[in-house]
């Protein structure tokens, strides 16, 4: 009898020092998963989040069947007990305790999956909250890289990184995986025949492409009066198929001197990318010009030359006007052999289509797929096609066939074919490589930039921080981001002189400090540091958006956040999209101007944005800043409208504190407090006043 209450008395301990265990590891880190929403409690905010939510339901659904195998593990070991030594009964005991236990860890298993996948979900695509201590470095995107945010230096000791995480702002051009628009025609005076022609950042996917995926809309007629069709007809296909083209070929030729708008919609990527949301980053307009076009395209220059070829150089050619840029990426139209057996090359060419002297769609670059042979003479052909037939052969813009003996005619393959050859090294090395940047650091003002290296070729892609492209995007004399950035001729094999940096375009808006790449087919240069010293604006919070553009009405107060503004005042102007009109934005706030931040009102005497009229260049103004020295910064769209708050922020004291603080806030338009309809919001919950 001693010994069968030892053992009973065993089993007890043994039981509940594992049901103690298992109700620890079910309940508490139920209690102790931080998703950040703890800090909005701290801070007095409210903390309804569907991500919390979620992780909720999921917690309690866990938890109530961790209770039950628990129970479960219980009740097998009352079994045990009350068995009296009888074998079925503690057999069935040990069958029930074993389920439960298996039970108990399969759902242990799984909440820890489950709150490593949210913890990491709520890490790495939301990161830590607004309000929270920033971390290295000191901007972040969201996981769908959309929007943007940036420390701000809360403590006021000039470095942002010791302050506290500012809230998202959408990112001007697009999200970081978006289907950015990097090259379009036709431009302002080209041929009425011509076609339009865009080229993205991905290749696009076809079956996302229909024809409501563009509006071609004639906004005025030469001179300014009424179009004789406000809408012309045409065919939009991504051609070829699985490229980063679309081409719409119109039904009938452009209104001679009139002004078009091309607004592109709807279709993605082929690996799920998005087309921005805000309208200027995805709609270009043009005034066309007057006469036709019926002489064809020349060959300007061509490359590789001479001997000594490297055995992965690629087959350039720079044609003398704006081309079909389908027809460049046609691996139909372009042929090599060996010049001396007439041997066709054995590997395939990857085409990529550039912009020379920024003039769009005039290059073609194929990049061998594997190397020619060594010490071998080889023969490139450029096919001019059948020129009753538009789908074969080189053609420009208004499809005219290449004209290969510049004979001011159109004669079609063989007559027109253009060739020339050169002979391989037995090397195979010549990727691009810059060796250095000149000036540095540079300015978007600050006149030409000399890149210096080896193998450029004779044209390829000029990038910086990986989405802004070197084309029609530096400063014209207005200083918008509107002229060519490489004249023609400009780009060698061991040197490219840009007229000034990029100040436009890609993700950042411009060129920003960080890496430098020269990209040719199938080849691209290691990075290089390369440090811009302008005044980058990031993005522009406002009231509210329109098209997904920042916009409010004058007196309306905003913020520009961005980099390297000074600390001492400048100038934020709005700016006609033509530069012609300029209006200095008012500067309310004693303390509104700092090295990363901007506050300034919506100037009085701006003209509202019209987006229904005729005249594209009144759709929106951009915003700039001139720092105290003179240096101009990138722009940035604004839609100047008539929603205006009659009340300005200019900052809070203490820029951070404890629920039941005091603070002070110091802006302008406040007026007398009335409790009945005032209220002061953190978060959407009322403060004490």
């Amino acid at each position: 009898m001693i010994m069968r209450r030892a053992v009973k008395k065993s089993r007890v301990k043994i039981i509940s020092v594992f049901v103690f265990t298992a109700l620890t590891l079910v309940i508490a880190p139920a209690l102790a998963v931080d998703t950040g929403l703890n800090y909005a409690t701290a801070l007095g905010l409210g903390t309804t989040d569907i991500r919390q939510t979620i992780l909720t339901i999921v917690q309690v659904a866990l938890a109530f069947l961790g209770v039950l195998a628990i129970l479960i593990v219980l009740y097998g070991g009352f079994v045990w007990m009350t068995a009296g030594g009888e074998e079925n009964k503690i057999q069935r005991a040990k069958d029930i305790l074993r389920n439960g236990i298996i039970g108990l860890v399969i759902i242990l298993t799984s909440y820890a999956i489950v709150t490593f996948v949210f913890n990491s979900i709520l890490s790495g695509v939301f990161g830590p909250p607004a309000g929270s201590q920033c971390t290295i470095p000191s901007s972040q995107t969201d996981g769908a890289g959309c929007n943007i945010r940036f420390c701000e230096d809360t403590d006021g000791d000039g470095d942002p990184t010791t302050g506290l995480w500012g809230s998202f702002s959408p990112i001007p051009g697009g999200c970081t995986n978006s289907l950015t628009l990097v090259s379009f025609s036709p431009t302002d005076g080209a041929p009425i025949c011509e076609l339009v022609q865009a080229r993205f950042s991905a290749n696009v996917n076809p079956s996302t492409v229909d024809q409501s995926d563009i509006t071609v809309e004639c906004l005025q007629a030469q001179g300014g009066g009424a179009c004789a069709t406000q809408f012309p007809t045409g065919s939009l296909a991504n051609n070829p198929p699985g490229s980063p083209l679309l081409e719409w070929i119109p039904d009938a030729e452009f209104e001679p001197g009139a002004t078009y708008q091309v607004t592109f919609n709807g279709f993605s990527g082929q690996g799920g990318e998005q087309l921005p949301l805000a309208l200027p980053t995805r709609q270009r307009s043009f005034t066309i010009g007057t006469v036709g076009d019926p002489t064809p395209p020349t060959v300007l220059s061509f490359a590789p030359q001479g001997t000594n070829v490297c055995t992965l150089a690629p087959v350039q050619a720079i044609f003398s006007e704006t081309m079909r840029a389908s027809t460049l990426y046609d691996q139909n139209n372009l042929s090599v052999s060996e010049a001396a057996f007439g041997t066709p090359y054995s590997g395939t060419f990857s085409h990529v289509v550039s912009s020379s002297g920024g003039v769009p769609f005039n290059t073609l670059s194929a990049g061998p797929s594997e190397n020619y042979l060594d010490f071998t003479e080889y023969q490139p052909t450029l096919i001019a096609g059948d020129i009753n037939d538009d789908s074969t052969g080189l053609q420009d813009a208004c499809r005219n066939h290449l004209d290969g003996n510049a004979n001011t005619a159109s004669d079609g393959s063989t007559t027109d074919d253009f060739s020339w050859t050169y002979t391989t090294s037995d090397d195979a090395e010549c990727t691009p490589e810059i060796t250095s940047i000149s000036p540095d650091p540079g300015y978007y003002d600050g006149g030409p930039i000399t890149v210096a290296g080896n193998d450029f070729t004779i044209a390829g892609e000029l990038i910086f921080n990986n989405t802004v492209y070197t084309a029609n995007n530096c400063f014209d004399v207005n200083n918008l981001p509107n002229a060519a950035c490489i004249d023609l001729g400009n780009w060698t094999s061991n040197q490219i002189t840009l007229n000034s940096l990029p100040a436009g375009e890609g993700i950042s808006n411009g060129a920003i400090s960080g890496d430098v790449k020269i990209f040719l087919p199938l080849q691209v240069s290691e990075s290089y540091t390369y440090n811009v010293a302008s005044p980058h604006t990031d993005t522009i919070g406002s009231s509210h958006l329109v098209d997904g553009t920042p916009a409010g009405g004058v007196g309306q107060f905003i913020t520009l956040s961005g980099s390297q503004y000074g600390t001492a005042s400048g100038l934020v102007q709005f700016s006609s999209l033509d530069g012609t009109q300029t209006w200095n934005a008012d500067l309310p706030c004693s303390a509104g101007w700092s090295a990363n931040e901007i506050i300034a009102a919506v100037p009085s005497g701006v003209p509202q944005n019209d987006l229904t009229d005729s005249d594209p260049t009144n759709d929106y103004y951009v915003v700039r800043v001139i720092d105290s020295v003179g240096n101009y910064s990138n722009v940035t769209p604004f839609i100047v409208d008539d929603i205006a708050s009659s009340v300005g922020l200019c900052g809070i004291t203490p820029a951070s504190g404890q629920v039941g603080d005091t603070v002070q806030l110091d802006g302008r338009g406040f007026g007398s407090y009335d409790s009945a309809s005032d209220a002061i919001l953190f978060g959407g919950v009322s403060a004490f006043v």
